[in-house]
């Protein structure tokens, strides 16, 4: 089960005098400790860090809607394939690691991606 993330903390920068919250790994400076100012910033930085927890938690739950559905193997390596075409590139050319994603769909045919073994589901008894 994930943890639970903590919301990031007002807290003091004694060097600068300025207030300070990091969210996921970046400073961001409101302005004077202590001030109106700075409180008020922090709420829209909270509140635009929740609505991005909040985005994450709604794409995880689509993610799993869409293993639960009847796509098959051979969906989900043809849309990683599409992904790894603009990714693996270099100098203007696929990589050798793109190239090793070519043949999969034919080893694994149309079987359900439902069916497939993940960490929720790693029972190895059932038939593809």
């Amino acid at each position: 089960m994930p943890r639970k993330r903590r919301v990031p903390a007002y807290c003091h920068h004694k060097a600068s005098g300025r207030a300070v919250v990091g969210i996921n790994g970046q400073d961001h400076y409101l302005g004077p400790f202590g001030s109106d100012e700075s409180h008020a910033e922090y709420g829209r930085l909270i509140e635009e860090w929740r609505s991005t927890q909040q985005t994450a938690k709604r794409t995880g739950a689509e993610i799993v809607a869409m293993a639960d559905s009847s796509i098959t193997i051979s969906e989900v390596i043809l849309r990683y394939r599409n992904f790894a075409k603009s990714y693996y590139v270099k100098d203007g050319d696929q990589t050798q690691e793109f190239w090793r994603w070519a043949t999969p769909c034919d080893q694994y045919g149309r079987c359900s991606a439902a069916l497939w073994p993940s960490e929720s589901n790693t029972s190895a008894s059932r038939s593809f």
